[in-house]
């Protein structure tokens, strides 16, 4: 079965033509001394260019954590027979870094190398022939390839590459409709196709690993009504997952076979490779001798500031520098820089030899750093240093005052994402530039902070806390993120969340989740806290940080004192207001709204 017909090569080229499309030319002997030949100048950079990839990406030996250079890496993947890419789909980025790998190895293995592309289905195999061998125009094939909504940015380049010096063009994935179909109705319905419909899937279906399927569990993990935890590996051999990976590992076994002596460069999202698993997986079982490196190409905002660390997830780890963004959903996106600002008090008392353990607030929604800042820096700034980070959004609270915002809703995933990058660097940054230990630090928050604090606990990169979490709110969206998987890979953390009987059962479950993954983390009920609530708020962070255990208060002399109302800024100014109660009169307060 030939699902694509090889690409004619070029032939009879001419010794020392060099042609760049869109250069100016100039005049020359050929070697021969016969008249002139048209050689290639220098092409100016035009001034809206993207930077050169060598400039935009670090590359990570993945077996060796140790970065290298582009050409280093391209070195590297010269031997293989197949080398999958994984990509993001929509980055700018990493398309341009995907053109770099294939015109690199085009180079190194004198042309001949297959393209494959996850973009394009089957059946358009002979529609993408006819194009690349200058039989139909770009407008026709456009409007019979099906070709993504982003093709113009981010496949064009690729496949124009290809037909220019007439080299071979992969349509590696399954037509979607007919993925839809034998997804419906099991594996029966290959039997009934057509000959020309059932080449177009795959000859043989294998199963995924258990390891594949927890990871793409882990991915959907929020989204309950999607999931199949409880089906077998077997049980979702007709998915389409699975006739992804299968068809594509197939069209890449078949490449090696049409085009005797030359490498594949297979295109892929980047889960589809990732841990070689997948398509990698798909491939090997059918061509189990060949060679294989994979790439895994990751946008960042600052490559150059990614620390090196070997991976079991691919070869070779391109950090990229994201800068823009194809349409998603008609939506275009520019990737910005902004400030994430924080209030740091240091204590006198703190040295280099005697270094302040170090207490990260992140405050309730409607607050301010300011407002952190005053609430611990007279409890226990004097042996702790504090930093206060500033919700990066301001919003306008009912009682008219300014305060601010951790995330929106729709923008969850993004916005916790930068602001748990940023609490990275901000600890990395005080334990290079002041007296802060950085073994021993408690990342803590309240409300929509707490959340914050959470997810730090859990997705921060170098970080390692002791995480409480007070009262959390708007929680319900932390399960569309996705788990760091690998056994033990939160050992070195903490997390303790409290909340009320209806966050129980969410948290309890979540936590359980953490937990497999070797985090120490608990649920605590709030109602099961006898002390006024800054007091059992101010002795847990005090025992999180290694701290004498606080004043105590007589729990037995209890004082209510009510809030003027409800908003955030008024409960703040009552919360100081029965501090200061607290600590000159020694007894125990509880803040009670008005109407109670």
């Amino acid at each position: 079965m030939t699902p694509y017909r090889p690409i004619q090569q070029l032939a009879a080229a001419l010794p020392l033509l060099a042609v760049l499309v869109g250069c100016v030319t100039t005049e020359s002997q050929d070697y021969h001394g016969r008249g002139s030949v048209t050689i290639a100048a220098p092409k100016a950079p035009s001034r809206w260019e993207a930077p050169a990839i060598e400039r935009a990406s670090v590359v990570v030996d993945a077996v060796t954590g140790q970065r290298i250079s582009f050409a280093e890496m391209l070195d590297g993947l010269r031997p293989a027979d197949v080398v999958f890419v994984g990509e993001s789909h929509n980055d700018e980025s990493t398309h341009h870094a995907e053109l770099a790998i294939y015109e690199g190895l085009l180079e190194r293995h004198r042309g001949r190398v297959v393209l494959a592309l996850e973009m394009f289905e089957r059946d358009v195999q002979p529609v993408l022939d006819m194009y690349l061998a200058g039989d139909i125009p770009e407008s026709e094939f456009l409007d019979r390839a099906r070709v993504w909504s982003q093709y113009q940015a981010a496949y064009r380049p690729l496949v124009e590459t290809a037909r220019q010096d007439g080299h071979p063009v992969v349509a590696s994935n399954i037509p979607r409709e007919l993925a839809r179909k034998i997804s419906r109705g099991g594996i029966e319905i290959l039997a009934t196709l057509d000959p020309e419909t059932r080449s177009h899937a795959p000859t043989e279906l294998f199963a995924n690993t258990a390891e594949y399927w927890e990871r793409v569990d882990n991915a959907i993990r929020g989204h309950v009504g999607r999931m199949r935890m409880s089906e077998s590996d077997d049980g979702r051999l007709t998915s389409t997952q699975t006739l992804w990976d299968n068809t594509m590992g197939e069209s890449c076994a078949m490449a090696l076979d049409s085009f005797p002596r030359h490498a594949v460069v297979h295109i892929n999202g980047a889960f589809h490779s990732q841990n070689f698993d997948g398509t990698v997986r798909q491939f090997l079982l059918r061509k189990p001798g060949a060679s294989v490196k994979t790439v895994d190409i990751r946008p960042v905002r600052s490559p150059s500031s990614v620390p090196p660390a070997s991976s079991s997830t691919a070869d070779y780890i391109v950090y990229v520098e994201a800068r823009a963004s194809h349409a998603f959903s008609g939506v275009y996106s520019i990737t910005l820089d902004r400030d994430l600002e924080y209030r740091l008090h240091v204590p006198e008392s703190a040295s280099l030899s005697n270094p302040a353990p170090l207490l990260v607030w992140f405050v309730e929604e409607g607050l301010t750093a300011k407002d952190g800042m005053a609430l611990w820096r007279d409890r226990i700034g004097t042996e702790v240093a504090i930093a206060v980070i500033e919700p990066p959004y301001r919003a306008t609270q009912p009682d008219l005052s300014e305060g601010g915002q951790w995330f929106w809703p729709d923008s969850f995933s993004g916005d916790v994402g930068s602001i748990v990058s940023a609490t990275d660097r901000i600890w990395a940054y005080l334990a290079r530039t002041h007296p802060i230990d950085p073994d021993r630090v408690c990342i803590a928050g309240e409300g929509n902070g707490a959340v914050l604090a959470a997810a730090t606990s859990v997705f921060g990169a170098r970080i390692q806390p002791t995480a409480i979490a007070f009262d959390p709110a708007r929680y319900a969206a932390l399960k569309d993120v996705p788990l760091p998987l690998g056994g033990g890979t939160l050992s070195d953390r903490r997390l303790t969340v409290f909340g009320d009987e209806a966050a129980a059962e969410w948290w309890t479950s979540e936590l359980d989740s953490y937990r497999g993954l070797g985090m120490a983390a608990e649920f605590r009920h709030s109602g099961s806290l006898v002390q006024s609530r800054d007091a059992a708020q101010e002795g847990m962070l005090r025992d999180a940080l290694g701290l004498d255990p606080d004043r105590t208060t007589d729990a037995s002399d209890l004082v209510a004192i009510s809030m003027p109302s409800d908003s955030p800024r008024a409960r703040h100014w009552s919360r100081l207001y029965a501090l200061r109660y607290e600590a000159t009169t020694g007894r125990s307060v509880r803040l009670v709204d008005m109407g109670l």
